[in-house]
């Protein structure tokens, strides 16, 4: 479940701002920050949405210049829809990847 959207900044020397959510894991109710990758991406995912995670750097470790982000959103799974949006494909600017889950 997400909780907000936040920027992170890089560390020394870039300074651009990362984009990434904050993140309740359903398992063991752990919050942690999750990367949002392509470009306006972040614009697609609200609060109360479920993310589907996945590893992100080096063997548990963060990876570049983004301190303390070890995942990344790969699925948004939409709360109130059964719709799921693959992140990667969002970057196309086009919504007609969405794949219907209703069983």
């Amino acid at each position: 479940m997400v909780f907000v959207n936040r920027g992170i900044e890089g560390k020394q020397p870039n300074s651009a701002i990362r984009k990434c959510a904050r993140v309740q894991l359903i398992k063991n109710v752990k919050k942690i920050a999750a990367f949002v990758p392509n470009d306006g991406c972040l614009n697609y995912i609200e609060e109360n949405d479920e993310v589907l995670i996945a590893g992100f750097g080096h063997k548990g470790h963060a990876s570049g210049d983004i301190p303390g982000v070890r995942f990344r959103a790969r699925v948004i799974m939409y709360f109130l829809s059964c719709v799921e949006i693959v992140v990667a494909l969002l970057s196309f600017g086009s919504e007609t990847f969405l794949i219907n889950i209703e069983e």
